[in-house]
């Protein structure tokens, strides 16, 4: 494997350990993972997004979320209302057959995609930095930083109320009734 990176004429170095025949293998390779849980394509838009599929490993391309949607005519706001089932506005409002479907296909969608992306990325094919983005952007994945916050004095013993009633006593004035 080689070690050239894809430069376009805008200086874009977008891709890493790249060889023809890239894209199509993982497409390739991602089909038969996904056969191992027994996929077979049930409705119309299973079939057409393995006709995508199939067009993104005729032609070497990279399998993604947006080219993903136009293969079904729609665009990113579109997919997110297919998946959330929303209807008039209503997320969980239309729960029709076709609505069940719909959701499916764009689960699907998201999980092959993202896949897709962790195996580029596993493989050097793509920069850390872009599949760090995409991931984020597509698969939901974030940043967690945990911060515990706990209530202790290490400079000294914890006082009672009535502890500290005194010391205030003792120091302050008597308040003025």
């Amino acid at each position: 494997m080689s070690n050239h990176t894809s430069n376009n004429k805008f200086g874009d170095k977008s891709v890493i350990d790249y060889e023809p025949g890239n894209n199509a293998n993982v497409v390739k390779y991602l089909r038969r993972v996904e056969k191992l849980n027994g996929y077979e394509p049930k409705t119309d838009y299973d079939i057409r997004f393995d006709k995508y599929l199939d067009l993104c490993e005729e032609m070497d391309r990279r399998v993604t979320n947006l080219t993903a949607y136009l293969a079904f005519g729609i665009n990113h706001q579109t997919a997110y209302q297919w998946e959330n089932k929303i209807s008039n506005g209503v997320s969980g409002a239309n729960q029709s057959e076709s609505a069940q479907a719909k959701c499916d296909i764009i689960k699907r969608v998201k999980f092959f995609c993202g896949g897709y992306r962790a195996d580029m990325a596993a493989n050097n094919r793509i920069y850390p930095n872009i599949a760090i983005f995409e991931m984020k952007n597509f698969d939901g994945l974030k940043d967690v930083q945990d911060v515990a916050v706990t209530s202790t004095n290490p400079l000294r013993e914890a006082k009672s109320d009535e502890e500290i009633d005194a010391i205030r006593a003792k120091y302050l004035p008597p308040a003025d009734d």
